[in-house]
Parts: structure tokens; C-alpha cells; sequence
């Protein structure tokens, strides 16, 4: 997921679709990792 990152934290204007989508296609295992670690601080925060 390199750059993509950056897009949404820098609200760049112009986003190359091919890298996103290839981003999306085969950097699945990123996203997930993401997924994870999201719901676990999620889940800290409950009591």
C-alpha cells in the first residue's frame, strides 16, 4: 500500500487509479493487517 497512505492523510488531489487498484488487488494481506490492528484498538477501549 506504499503512497496510498499518504493520500488520505495529505488529501492529495490526483490519484492514480492503477496504483490504487492494483494496491487494492494484490496488497489484500496490508489491508487486513490494517483490519486487525483497528478492531484491536477498538476493542481496548471497551470495558
Amino acid at each position: 500500500m506504499g503512497g496510498f497512505p499518504h493520500v488520505l492523510v495529505h488529501d492529495y488531489l490526483t490519484i492514480d487509479h492503477g496504483i490504487a487498484y492494483r494496491a487494492i488487488r494484490d496488497d489484500l494481506g496490508d489491508l487486513d493487517a490494517f483490519r486487525g490492528w483497528a478492531l484491536g484498538k477498538l476493542d481496548s477501549g471497551k470495558s
